[in-house]
């Protein structure tokens, strides 16, 4: 990415500074590769949570759209997490369009006491 390209689609660029070429140089695998620069979204880009409401065995909350919008294309505005501790193992994260209905692969899953639909 350039910066030009980096910075028309609301991203923050990162340039490589001199410090991190030297760093380069002594880095591991394991280390990220600072000699790249960076092309990233700003800290209030995605989704803000707000009105948790807390279960036994989970949590829902609702996420709104921040600013700006997203070079993907239509953004939904109001989104409904839904968060299930359906056992000490398995972690279940459904986000889905409060406004409208979509078809879900019909997969059985286990049923879980508390489990909303």
């Amino acid at each position: 990415a350039s910066q030009e390209s980096c910075e028309a689609r609301g991203c923050c660029w990162s340039p490589v500074s001199d410090v991190a070429v030297q760093r380069s140089s002594n880095s591991t695998l394991s280390d990220p590769d600072m000699s790249t620069p960076w092309c990233f979204y700003p800290e209030d880009y995605g989704y803000t949570m707000g009105d948790v409401t807390t279960r036994a065995n989970g949590f829902t909350a609702t996420l709104t759209k921040s600013a700006p919008a997203s070079p993907y294309g239509d953004d939904i505005k109001t989104l409904l997490l839904n968060v299930t501790f359906e056992t000490a193992e398995r972690l279940r994260v459904r986000i889905t369009d409060p406004a409208a209905t979509r078809y879900e692969v019909p997969i059985d899953m286990p049923i879980v006491p508390g489990t909303p639909p």
